[in-house]
């Protein structure tokens, strides 16, 4: 059987430090044979010393002259992309060594799989407000991994995605959409794609370490359902709806070891509800950059 080629998408709008370590992370990869790396980036010029460092990592690297939506810089790097498959990631994510080789083992194991999920973990907090946050991500994973035979969208993380890339190319994917984690799952699963879930294939990310961050975020995916509804059938709703007795197990998981950060995370969650917002600053595919995750 012949080696799959893999190359690594990266949009950003920031291009700061954050991205470089990103990279040198994916670099740091093993038993996964070479692979390309790719970024598109606009809104904030990149440095010259930046682009060099890129350079000398083997990176890609295109800006684009006027700013648009990580989707859209998303698509016009696949466009031209011709390895078997496209890893897309962010420019704040750290990528466990062997992440690249359990991703890419996943699709040649099974030749129906089109669509690879990453194991998103949290590094470790630096304040309490991080801990607090921790809660919603692992409750997530919890969740998604004992839902569905770990087949559903809570487990298509954007922070990682791999596809087969001529799949890829055959999706209809809107440039302003703004929930595209969730979009992308269900546009595979629209298309006959097969979803899988990889615990090996870890990478780690800062959660907000501001309430205002963790906020827009927060308010962007309960705008989700709404949003796909425009999108797919309109019951569309039917696939949020998580089984109780399998969200009342994982908030006792939580409870059991971090009993007050879970009270307090559902408080911020009630909160996010209450506040959540309905004008276009929160439906925007432009995303705000969140500046304390790019150090």
């Amino acid at each position: 059987m012949k080696k799959l080629t893999c190359t690594i998408a990266i949009p950003t709008c920031y291009g700061g430090k954050s991205l470089q370590s990103t990279i040198r992370s994916i670099r740091r990869s093993r038993q996964c044979g070479s692979f390309s790396i790719v970024v598109r980036a606009d809104s904030k010029p990149i440095s010259d010393g930046i682009k060099r460092n890129l350079s000398s990592l083997g990176v890609k690297l295109v800006e684009n002259k006027k700013p648009g939506s990580q989707m859209y810089k998303v698509k016009q790097m696949v466009e031209h992309i011709r390895t078997d498959i496209v890893i897309i990631t962010h420019d704040d994510v750290r990528f466990d060594q062997g992440t690249l080789a359990a991703i890419v083992k996943r699709f040649k194991d099974n030749p129906k799989v089109t669509m690879v999920g990453a194991n998103v973990l949290a590094e470790t907090a630096q304040s309490q407000f991080e801990r607090i946050i921790d809660v919603g991500l692992r409750g997530t994973t919890t969740i998604g991994t004992a839902w569905r035979g770990g087949d559903n969208y809570l487990l298509a993380n954007g922070r990682c995605l791999a596809f087969r890339t001529q799949h890829f190319k055959k999706m209809t994917v809107p440039d302003n959409i703004v929930n595209a984690d969730a979009y992308l799952y269900f546009e595979n699963k629209r298309l006959g794609g097969k979803f899988v879930w990889v615990k090996e294939a870890r990478v780690f990310i800062e959660n907000p370490k501001h309430m205002s961050e963790h906020l827009r975020q927060s308010q962007r995916f309960l705008y989700s359902s709404e949003e796909l509804s425009q999108y797919f059938d309109t019951s569309i709703a039917r696939e949020y709806m998580v089984p109780t007795i399998i969200q009342f197990k994982a908030i006792l998981k939580e409870l059991v070891t971090h009993p007050i950060h879970v009270f307090l995370y559902v408080g911020i969650l009630a909160y996010a509800k209450l506040t959540q917002r309905r004008d276009s600053d929160a439906r925007s595919p432009l995303w705000k950059v969140n500046i304390s995750t790019k150090s």
